[in-house]
């Protein structure tokens, strides 16, 4: 999903259009964190449903799970109402093809150049 997702937004950004990238890294505790940050777990927190029943076991709980979900929620929203998401510049830059800023959100949300960098290189030429 992510080479895919990257080609994109290099040719978004090629057309010097804003371009912003980001990285789910946070772990779902369901299956004793076997599932890790598995396909959809973001979607609880972006929409602010991580109270609904049950989510508890696939999300968590807690207030570092609140923030994260405050985070996000913050980013989208501004991201829909201004085609820039919060915080947007130092904190979340636009993506180009040379730093590939990354915004990171994880219980400790950040930003990064190029993460996992190396193994979309191993890929290059072969997806």
């Amino acid at each position: 999903m992510r080479l895919p997702t990257l080609r994109v937004a290099e040719m978004h950004a090629a057309r010097n259009l804003p371009t912003y990238a980001y990285f789910f890294t946070y772990c779902s505790p369901a299956a004793k964190g076997m599932l890790g940050a598995c396909h959809a777990l973001e979607l609880p927190f972006v929409f602010g449903t991580i109270d609904a029943p049950l989510q508890e076991h696939f999300a968590g709980t807690g207030a570092a799970v609140r923030a994260l979900s405050d985070t996000m929620m913050r980013a989208w929203s501004s991201f829909a109402a201004t085609g820039a998401p919060e915080g947007a510049s130092r904190e979340w830059p636009r993506f180009d093809v040379e730093r590939r800023m990354t915004r990171v959100f994880d219980v400790a949300t950040r930003t990064e150049m190029a993460p996992h960098d190396e193994e979309r290189a191993v890929w290059e030429g072969i997806l």
